[in-house]
């Protein structure tokens, strides 16, 4: 890990061609520290002619993030704007009130941009927020402009479902474009992301914010995140939205 120690297990066990095998560290490594940490692994045989594929390496993002109580709900409305540019990965916004956002070009590709009023392209994207029903008000979107088929990712804090009964995951999309891409929601509990916690939105829902609705009764008593997964899709009407998004 980051060029530190290197931690040697010795496997005995035989492995049939074309096929593999799970290896389960009898010792840990220390990932406590936040940022962007760098895993190196490789297998040693000795009479392997055939070095060259017998490593790997995985970015490990490590983030801090607070804890929430309940009820939660995030509008975007005290959230400072980011640039519109159609530069996709050279555009970095960064998130407020505990969320995080994944590294471009390291974790995903984009970022959900901030914003309010309407994106700078025709027939896509929200004209307003869903908050407040006016141009003032924010949500953050994809901006899908030269980015297509880009994808992108954004996470929540920690929210705290000790000593909830039937906690609910309640957010809104705007889906107006007839190049969309889509959207998922997964949850992070148990030391593992629960993929696709809520049904995944796809193609163009026209100009309005849709509710979507999960139950996270699985998750009680833990304290969880929320990760929203996009892609855009492959022209630049695809600037998708994302408002108001609670746990009650």
């Amino acid at each position: 890990l980051d060029n530190g120690a290197v931690v040697t297990e010795t496997m005995s066990t035989a492995i049939p061609a074309y096929d593999s095998i799970v290896h389960t560290f009898s010792s840990t490594i220390d990932l406590s520290a936040p940022g962007n940490r760098v895993l190196n692994a490789w297998v040693f045989l000795g009479p392997d002619v055939h070095s060259g594929n017998d490593s790997t390496t995985a970015i490990i993002e490590v983030r801090q993030s607070v804890s929430y109580p309940m009820p939660y709900l995030e509008t975007f409305d005290t959230w400072s704007n980011c640039s519109t540019a159609n530069d996709c990965e050279a555009i970095n916004c960064t998130p407020s009130a505990g969320w995080n956002q994944a590294t471009n070009n390291l974790t995903d590709e984009i970022d959900f941009r901030t914003d309010n009023g309407g994106t700078p392209s025709n027939n896509t994207g929200p004209s307003s927020d869903h908050t407040q029903g006016n141009g003032l008000g924010r949500y953050i979107y994809t901006e899908a402009s030269l980015c297509f088929q880009h994808y992108t990712e954004a996470i929540t804090p920690c929210i705290d479902l000790n000593g909830t009964v039937e906690p609910e995951l309640r957010y809104y999309t705007h889906m107006d474009g007839t190049d969309m891409g889509e959207i998922h929601a997964d949850v992070f509990a148990n030391g593992q992301w629960n993929l696709d916690a809520v049904a995944v939105r796809a193609g163009d829902w026209n100009d309005f914010w849709w509710p979507n609705i999960g139950m996270l009764t699985p998750y009680v008593g833990q304290n969880v995140l929320v990760r929203f997964r996009a892609t855009t899709g492959p022209d630049f009407r695809s600037d998708l939205a994302l408002d108001d998004i609670g746990v009650t």
